[in-house]
């Protein structure tokens, strides 16, 4: 009687040792990707701020080019 209660004791140990073995990979894994994330933010805020700086420059160019054709109409040359 002896050696069921043996084996079954040792398939459940090696069931729970995947189970905590797949569970403690993807962990890491969770935790290497959301440092790779959390060091790319400012990077990517960076980006962000410049191509929001590139876009209102043109809007002004844009802006302005419309203030001097409305000033040249309202002159009438």
């Amino acid at each position: 009687m002896d050696r069921p209660v043996a084996s079954v004791l040792l398939v459940v140990g090696v069931v729970l040792g995947v189970v905590a073995g797949r569970s403690w990979a993807t962990a890491r894994r969770a935790w290497g990707d959301y440092s790779a994330t959390k060091a790319s933010v400012p990077k990517f805020r960076k980006t962000a701020w410049t191509l929001v700086r590139a876009a209102f420059t043109k809007g002004g160019v844009v802006a302005l080019i419309c203030l001097a054709a409305m000033g040249y109409a309202a002159v009438g040359r």
